[in-house]
């Protein structure tokens, strides 16, 4: 099963629009194709736990990012940063596969005359068009995904994931500062240069998880241990009481959504916390600043 922590090797099985127009990627853990359906006799007298199920997958809904924090319009100038949070995350999963010169966005296609950050902001500003930028930054993603082949599945990858808060245990993608602090890289990377792990015992390193053979255990930021993010030990609460299915599907609708000092929750109602001691929130973009919609620098 997919979950907290580094969970390798992974791969990418399917990146998709659901009936809805919302964007689903599936990680599947390699090495576990699907058995043989196991009659309720065979099952009875099956070895193992295993009845017929296939290796964890689990399935990333990535709605919209929300216009509406605490029954409020957000300033359309966080209505962008939530966007291009969004569309950095793609952007990183895309530069697993290819660096950044080679992937090309056009957000703004089809939304009208962009000749200024006021017409960007007001373009945001407008729910028709923000709908269409996010289908835009879906459709492109899925159309450089199948050009890259990112779904082959001889590509694994590592995949690390942080708790969706305190209270709920299921993982979620970080969503900033993934430059430094990524969540996929090739499983190839040898552990001590990787950026998703970090020697057991070593100042800053979690002590939630066990070390693996190598002394190495998955790498969190201060703040991310601070919040106990992670923690990968399922919560007992109203929300956490029911087993995963075989498939998992993660909700992150309240990803991009949330105000700088919110805590990143799927589902559950906004908390406030302190921002991070180590790094500042990124500022959001200023009305005379268009490159938020450029591509980031290539490497």
């Amino acid at each position: 099963m997919i979950k907290v922590g580094v969970n390798e090797p992974v791969f990418i099985e399917k990146a998709e629009k659901n009936e809805k127009g919302t964007l689903a990627v599936t990680f599947k853990e390699a090495g576990g194709e699907t058995k043989k359906k196991l009659s309720l006799l065979e099952q009875m007298n099956e070895s193992s736990d295993a009845s017929g199920s296939s290796a964890g997958a689990t399935t990333f809904l990535m709605f919209p990012p929300s216009r509406e924090y605490q029954n409020e319009l957000q300033a359309p100038e966080k209505l962008l940063s939530n966007l291009m949070n969004f569309k950095n995350q793609l952007h990183h999963i895309l530069k697993r596969f290819v660096t950044s010169n080679q992937i090309r966005w056009d957000v703004l296609k089809g939304i009208g005359m962009i000749k200024t950050d006021e017409d960007v902001l007001k373009a945001v500003e407008d729910e028709t068009k923000y709908s269409q930028i996010y289908a835009n930054i879906v459709d492109q993603f899925l159309t450089m995904g199948a050009q890259f082949k990112i779904t082959d599945p001889a590509k694994l990858s590592r995949l690390l994931l942080v708790r969706q808060s305190k209270e709920k245990h299921f993982g979620r993608f970080r969503d900033k500062f993934l430059e430094e602090q990524p969540f996929l890289e090739d499983v190839m990377i040898p552990k001590d240069k990787s950026k998703l792990y970090i020697k057991a015992g070593t100042k800053g390193a979690t002590t939630l998880f066990e070390a693996d053979a190598d002394g190495y255990v998955p790498k969190f930021t201060d703040y991310e241990i601070s919040k106990g993010l992670d923690n990968p030990i399922q919560s007992a609460t109203a929300s956490d009481d029911s087993a995963p299915a075989p498939e998992e599907v993660a909700k992150v609708e309240g990803l991009f959504g949330q105000q700088p000092e919110a805590p990143v929750d799927f589902s559950a109602p906004a908390v406030e916390v302190t921002p991070e001691p180590e790094k500042s929130e990124e500022a959001a973009p200023s009305a005379t600043d268009l490159s938020q919609f450029a591509e980031p620098e290539g490497e």
